[in-house]
């Protein structure tokens, strides 16, 4: 064992074992380290996610907002722009 490093225990059901387990054999990794790569990929995701919701509430507070049905008009917008070209091409 590494320096700084301390053993745990978890409970995996089957399934995911078999799936961590088929993850390093394909990559040749072991499964300790595909096992502490995902820890550490969802504390930093968790991190993250929980920086965009407070940066969002600030947008909200601040009024930086955008009407629904003004996103859903341009979304549309560009779905048939991108359709029009796409016949365009076609013809």
């Amino acid at each position: 064992m590494a320096t700084g490093e301390k053993m745990t225990t978890i409970r995996v059901d089957n399934r995911t074992l078999k799936r961590v387990d088929g993850f390093a054999r394909a990559n040749n990794l072991s499964r300790n380290w595909v096992i502490n790569q995902a820890v550490e990929h969802f504390i930093d995701y968790d991190k993250w996610f929980a920086r965009e919701v407070k940066a969002g509430l600030r947008d909200v507070e601040l009024g930086r907002v955008v009407d629904h049905e003004e996103i859903v008009k341009k979304l549309e917008r560009e779905r048939e722009d991108y359709l029009d070209a796409r016949r365009r091409t076609r013809s």
